[in-house]
């Protein structure tokens, strides 16, 4: 086999089906890198909070600075932060799936993804004080301050049918490489998330789709 941009073996892109290149070329926007893909995080994460009496503060997502330790993060955001998913950790926030999560986070900070919706459920024990607190949505810029919004559980709750402990957040926001999901566990609570995605701006899946929608065009 001849060797290629991808070297010795398959294009991983190959498999790119027709309905995607016609795809490609109704939904290009005018930079050519708008794809609009929905699907669903449906590998629901559990966050846990197993200390007896103190609530966690969690960044569920934290974009570039994942990686920073406690103090530096807290000093940036301004916040008071325990534990971030794939970052520094705290020995009673337990985190399910979380090299799933992990990985999700990677792609989000290259492939910037509209979150649609954030279904949310609770052990039942916990669920009344856990949905009294928000889902906090910020975005980090170093140079300016880019703020952030607050998602309230217990308002979905008031404003809809509740069932089964499960609240359902219509948030229309972006996880990228500058937004931060911030939210507060309270002691034994179990908080299950599972995210709706939107449209991405997935660079490596557009460029290979409209270079083969103009080479077949």
């Amino acid at each position: 086999m001849k060797k290629g941009y991808y070297g010795q073996g398959a294009n991983p892109y190959q498999n790119v089906t027709e309905q995607v290149k016609q795809d490609s070329k109704k939904k290009r926007s005018f930079t050519g890198l708008t794809f609009d893909q929905v699907g669903t995080l449906n590998v629901p994460y559990v966050v846990k909070n197993t200390h007896a009496t103190d609530k966690k503060r969690v960044a569920i997502f934290a974009g570039a600075l994942r990686n920073m330790t406690q103090d530096a993060l807290n000093k940036v955001l301004g916040e008071s932060i325990d534990a971030v998913v794939g970052g520094f950790a705290d020995e009673n926030i337990v985190v399910s799936n979380e090299e799933r999560l992990i990985a999700a986070g990677d792609f989000f900070n290259y492939v910037p993804t509209r979150i649609r919706r954030i279904d949310a459920t609770c052990n039942q024990a916990k669920a009344g004080v856990q949905f009294l607190n928000n889902l906090k949505v910020g975005n980090y810029h170093p140079a300016k301050n880019l703020g952030s919004e607050e998602y309230s559980f217990e308002q979905e709750i008031r404003a809809t049918n509740y069932r089964d402990n499960k609240v359902s957040l219509n948030t229309e926001t972006q996880l990228d490489s500058e937004t931060y999901y911030i939210v507060d566990i309270e002691a034994g609570a179990e908080l299950s998330l599972t995210m709706f995605l939107g449209a991405t701006i997935n660079i490596p899946y557009s460029l290979n789709a409209d270079y083969l929608a103009q080479k077949e065009a």
